[in-house]
């Protein structure tokens, strides 16, 4: 019993003792879950921030971002200290096709991650926008694809649509006018006994007209719609294809680098189609339509202008990068194609495309005749 006294002394003096809860937030290191951008990302936009996220509140965050081969950008981190999320907001948005570096420090730990800028989406500065009326760019299409499983029709093949803004676009408006060259038959030459078409001029082809309809310039992404047009020949698929009720999204990259199309879509009537199908072959008397999807063509549609039994074909392109061409396109109306003829340099006999009943007198380019009075 006398041994037990201490322990029960000191239990009754521990039980007297008040118990303290500990005070504060232990004090564990953060880690990043998460960049955007993420490491080794290509094609980012200029216009992007840098943002890291940690799994708890950091203490002490630095944020810096470089050219690999160069020095720090100026620029703000962003974000309080009760966020989990730090920002890195650029005083100019980043240069564009550059290898970047972003190291982030803070109390626990440091990170180093890197991503490449894209061309896309980077506002044309003065000198792009200078010289944009004397680009010109190539878009490749398939207007009916391959054609070379279906009897008696020749192959499909690709065709070059030639693009280019039109001189006097009101670019600071923020309204675009586009022209469009025919091309010479499997190739991405312009032919010049093919007249251009201001596409955006609307049905009468003539700009400042109450039908023109301007694309929407918002540097540097264009989106604009329109009517029909001549693309160029495609010799034994139905001569000169006409594209009609077509829509454009796409975006200039700088430096001359290109014209991207986020996409491009068009119709091609078939009426002219039908008398490609030998009318004796095992096809005989079937249309265009009936014949194209049983050989892995796509299913005719419903033109969007016309009567309703006019049947299109819809030509679809997307996340396409067309090539800026080293001349730009020579705009030529009907009066610049018969003179040509007339000069006999080029264009010999092109003239008649313009006589529809061959008496000399071009009905069909009557400003011809109005210049030679």
């Amino acid at each position: 019993m006398t041994r037990l006294l201490p322990v029960l002394l000191l239990a009754a003096l521990v039980g007297c003792t008040p118990f303290e809860e500990p005070t504060g937030t232990p004090d564990l290191p953060a880690s990043v879950v998460g960049t955007d951008p993420e490491d080794d990302e290509n094609n980012v936009p200029g216009t992007t921030e840098v943002i890291v996220e940690f799994d708890r509140v950091p203490k002490d965050v630095a944020i810096t971002v470089r050219p690999r081969t160069g020095t720090d950008v100026a620029g703000t981190v962003l974000g309080n200290e009760n966020e989990v999320v730090r920002r890195f907001v650029p005083d100019e948005p980043f240069s564009p096709d550059v290898d970047w570096v972003v190291d982030v420090t803070w109390a626990s730990g440091s990170l180093r991650f890197e991503f490449e800028t894209s061309l896309l989406g980077f506002p044309l500065d003065d000198g792009d926008l200078e010289e944009l009326p004397e680009m010109a760019w190539a878009v490749i299409i398939e207007p009916f694809g391959d054609l070379s499983n279906v009897p008696g029709l020749p192959q499909g093949q690709d065709l070059a649509l030639l693009m280019a803004v039109q001189e006097d676009s009101a670019l600071d408006e923020g309204f675009i006018d586009l022209v469009v060259a025919p091309t010479v038959a499997g190739t991405q030459l312009q032919d010049q006994c093919q007249e251009t078409t201001t596409i955006t001029a609307g049905p009468d082809g003539v700009l400042g007209t109450e039908d023109d309809r301007p694309g929407i310039w918002d540097n540097p992404r264009i989106t604009a719609s329109g009517d029909r047009f001549g693309a160029g020949d495609l010799g034994g698929l139905g001569g000169n294809l006409q594209l009609k009720d077509w829509v454009l999204d796409a975006s200039v990259l700088p430096d001359r680098q290109g014209l991207f199309v986020h996409s491009l879509t068009l119709h091609s009537s078939t009426w002219a189609l039908d008398g490609l199908i030998p009318s004796d072959g095992p096809f005989g008397g079937d249309s265009f339509c009936d014949v194209f999807p049983e050989f892995g063509g796509s299913e005719c549609v419903r033109c969007p202008t016309g009567t309703r039994e006019d049947k299109c074909l819809r030509i679809e392109l997307t996340d396409y990068e067309g090539q800026t061409r080293a001349s730009s396109i020579r705009e030529r109306t009907c009066v610049d194609i018969i003179d040509s003829h007339f000069i006999g340099v080029i264009c010999d006999g092109s003239d008649a495309q313009y006589d529809e009943d061959g008496d000399g007198v071009y009905e069909l380019c009557p400003e011809w005749h109005d210049e030679q009075q």
